[in-house]
């Protein structure tokens, strides 16, 4: 098992390696980044969800209202779905 845990390891640092050295790859995961980001600046964001996708949107909601790993003010998020309306609000 520890050769197999290596072995894939190993494939995964080869493709980093490979992808720090591609300006491309590089651009592309900062214009990713930024449309990810951008969202988040807005004032209020509502992210839709039907059936599973609701559960997304509700955990999407709850990662932006929450503190996650370090003390900031929560966002104001709150998933649009027929459940409740977003989790972790009263952090």
């Amino acid at each position: 098992m520890r050769a197999i845990n290596l072995s894939e390891l190993q494939k995964t640092a080869r493709v980093h390696e490979r992808a720090v050295r591609n300006d491309g790859v590089i651009e592309t995961s900062e214009t990713i980044a930024e449309r990810c980001i951008q969202p988040c600046v807005r004032p209020k964001d509502f992210p839709p969800g039907n059936g599973g996708s609701a559960a997304d949107a509700q955990h999407l909601a709850g990662e932006f209202v929450s503190k996650l790993a370090f003390d900031r003010p929560g966002l104001a998020r709150a998933s649009l779905d027929r459940g409740h309306l977003g989790s972790n609000r009263d952090r």
